[in-house]
């Protein structure tokens, strides 16, 4: 079967290449992927930025079918619609597993960086890491792992309260989903972009944002207009230095600053700013069996196909990945093509 590869160290070193298709093991499910998104981690790995093994199918944000089952796969049936959790292979016996910190086990290896991922037909997974969603697979169900991570930073690790005031940093997809998580919890929000962000800001303002604004001086204006000295929670989402530079310069005292997005790279961090107004500073780092059961709960009241246009089938990866760094869309999915 066709599958996206990093196949070696090296920007370039990634392309379609012929795989076999997976056997399930006792313990797994044989999963016939519909859709598969691209995600920022994606690019990460192909620039070398990210912990990976080679070769490796990318791919981790998807939806699929189960097709088989391992003798010991319990929970499930064929013809199920399922989605998973990235970190899907863990020991399960460490004190992070058994916490549901499946993220920090350090035997950890997730699907799409250090097992084969989900831009191919068929992939295997563990079925404790699988979730069963209703209905057949569409299209947005591969934006629920997304959705997940998002759900983690903002309930479980921001603790978003309906009395705060949320600087959302980044109008891109993560930030979308976080302010409309931000607003489901009943607090007020302004998402903050670039001038060249408009129109995803104005989709922000209709799906509830009570402020947009492009500068660190609209978000100054927007604290005044509001009668406010400082954001009690901000996220960091566009995983730029300026950006979180802004989170720690119109955090109020005692406020709570969470970085989503991941900067690839060492950034310079304005830490006696955060000190002088004892910030707390908090990362969320993908998405744990929790978060994803929070996930669903909520995903259905969101609105996510406004964020969903670009389908593309595997067999256009190539304009699928430059789609990706034209920027000029929230999230760029691929359906696999009928081999």
């Amino acid at each position: 079967m066709k599958a996206v590869v990093k196949y070696a160290d090296g920007a370039q070193d990634f392309g379609m290449r012929d795989v076999a298709k997976p056997e399930p093991a006792r313990d797994e499910l044989l999963l016939e992927v519909r859709t598969v998104g691209i995600c920022g981690t994606d690019i990460h790995i192909i620039r070398d930025e990210y912990p990976h093994s080679t070769p490796v199918t990318l791919g981790h944000e998807y939806v699929a079918t189960v097709v088989d089952m391992g003798s010991e796969a319990v929970g499930f049936s064929l013809g199920d619609t399922v989605v998973s959790l990235a970190c899907a292979y863990t020991c399960g016996t460490c004190k992070y597993c058994k916490s549901g910190l499946d993220m920090m086990c350090p035997d950890r290896r997730s699907i799409g960086s250090w097992r084969n991922g989900a831009m191919c037909r068929y992939i295997v997974v563990p079925a404790k890491s699988c979730f069963k969603v209703d209905g057949a697979p569409v299209d947005e169900m591969a934006a629920y792992e997304p959705v997940a991570c998002c759900a983690r930073a903002v309930y479980e690790i921001g603790q978003v309260q309906k009395d705060d005031l949320v600087l959302i940093s980044g109008a891109g997809l993560m930030g979308q989903i976080c302010m409309q998580l931000c607003k489901k919890a009943g607090a007020r929000v302004v998402v903050s972009g670039l001038p060249a962000d408009a129109q995803r800001l104005e989709l922000a303002a209709s799906l509830g944002a009570d402020r947009t604004v492009t500068s660190a001086d609209g978000i100054a204006a927007a604290l005044a207009e509001m009668g406010e000295s400082g954001f009690t929670l901000s996220f960091e989402c566009a995983a730029a230095a300026p950006s979180l530079a802004n989170c720690i310069r119109f955090s109020d005292k005692h406020a709570r600053v969470v970085q989503v997005g991941l900067y690839g790279k060492s950034i310079p961090v304005d830490m006696d700013g955060a000190l002088y107004k004892e910030l707390r500073l908090l990362t969320s780092f993908g998405s744990n069996p929790s978060s994803w059961r929070k996930m669903l709960e909520v995903v259905n009241s969101l609105e996510l196909k406004p964020y969903l246009t670009h389908v593309l089938p595997l067999s256009q990866w190539e304009q699928a990945f430059k789609d990706v760094s034209s920027g000029k869309y929230f999230k760029v999915l691929m359906q696999i093509d009928t081999e």
